[in-house]
């Protein structure tokens, strides 16, 4: 249940961030482009935080319907180090280590 609170803390730490406003424009090629240097770090981080904001839903959501700490491609229970050091991870670590190779093209 701790793990729960974690997660739904989290979950609202990162739904209440807001991203930094962006700087004035240092030159007038900035002003017209409407782009500055940090937009893209900031397009990036947007993303990242995006991504986690979903895999912390998904993992409510998992608790919810009492999979919590099930891997979700292989229904095994995940090792709790591994929760308490990744609060929504989806997958035992075998899982993950596959997933990781599928997803990087490196099929061994």
């Amino acid at each position: 249940m701790e793990l729960l609170h974690q997660l739904r803390d989290e979950y609202r730490d990162l739904a209440g961030a807001r991203p930094p406003k962006t700087r004035e424009p240092q030159s007038h090629r900035d002003e017209a482009s409407g782009l500055d240097s940090g937009d893209a770090a900031r397009a990036v981080l947007a993303q990242h935080d995006f991504d986690e904001l979903h895999q912390i839903g998904q993992a409510v959501v998992r608790a919810a319907q009492n999979r919590f700490g099930l891997c979700i491609d292989c229904g095994s229970p995940i090792d709790h180090a591994r929760l308490a050091a990744t609060p929504d991870a989806a997958r035992c670590v075998a899982c993950r280590v596959q997933y990781e190779r599928h997803a990087s093209g490196a099929h061994r």
